[in-house]
């Protein structure tokens, strides 16, 4: 049996440990904090502290600078 990669995302994510701040949308404009964990060209692993704002389909803003295309995701 082969053994298969068990990340499949397409671009390499590296370690990026910070404190961030960020704004749920649509929602109010209350800031939030989390942790990144780590980052890639696409996208990061982001640790939340309040989780019961985040549900399916709800847009997040990260509020501090990010070496990233876009501050907003799914």
């Amino acid at each position: 049996m082969a053994l298969e990669k068990m990340d499949k995302r397409s671009e390499e994510r590296f370690s990026y440990l910070r404190s961030i701040k960020y704004i749920c949308i649509p929602g109010t404009e209350e800031d939030f904090k989390g942790i990144t964990i780590d980052i890639s060209k696409s996208g990061l692993k982001l640790y939340i502290f309040s989780p019961s704002c985040i549900h399916e389909g709800l847009h997040v803003r990260v509020k501090n600078d990010l070496p990233l295309a876009s501050t907003t995701g799914v």
